[in-house]
């Protein structure tokens, strides 16, 4: 028995990444109380993964999957991002990971592409270079429509 799982298509990583620009401020964030914040950060996270799992590709992820999933990535991008400031020396040929620069971005600050949107990005055969406003309208929307599903 195998426990470990398949690897995350473009369109769940895809999913994963929109989920954590959208609510990035809430995931790294706090909040009046540990109480408070605890629980903002795990709606989050839900709310992120029930998105990943939306995707179709025929694994369900847990919460747990989708967190170690950004943590290895974002991983990955910082140590990308040491590595090009500060090359080393030899033949080995620099390989940077496929989503290193959309994770540079989403936790860049203020003066990333995330305010303008990042060009060139394809998931699903549709461009991600819309507008910060349009991004979080589109989050918004999301949110109130999960929610909603969840009233009634």
């Amino acid at each position: 028995m195998d426990s470990r799982s398949c690897n995350f298509t473009a369109a769940e990583t895809n999913a994963l990444l929109e989920g954590v620009r959208c609510h990035y401020g809430t995931i790294v964030g706090s909040f009046n109380s540990a109480k408070d914040t605890n629980k903002k950060k795990n709606d989050v996270w839900i709310l992120i993964t029930e998105n990943v799992n939306a995707t179709g590709s025929g694994q369900r992820r847990t919460t747990g999957q989708i967190k170690l999933r950004w943590k290895n990535l974002k991983a990955r991008a910082t140590k990308d991002h040491a590595e090009a400031k500060n090359p080393q020396t030899g033949n080995k040929p620099f390989k940077r990971g496929d989503y290193t620069d959309v994770v540079l971005d989403i936790i860049g600050g203020e003066k990333s592409q995330a305010l303008h949107g990042i060009q060139g990005v394809v998931g699903d055969g549709e461009p991600w270079s819309l507008g910060l406003r349009r991004r979080r309208r589109i989050c918004q929307f999301l949110l109130r429509l999960i929610q909603r599903a969840y009233l009634y």
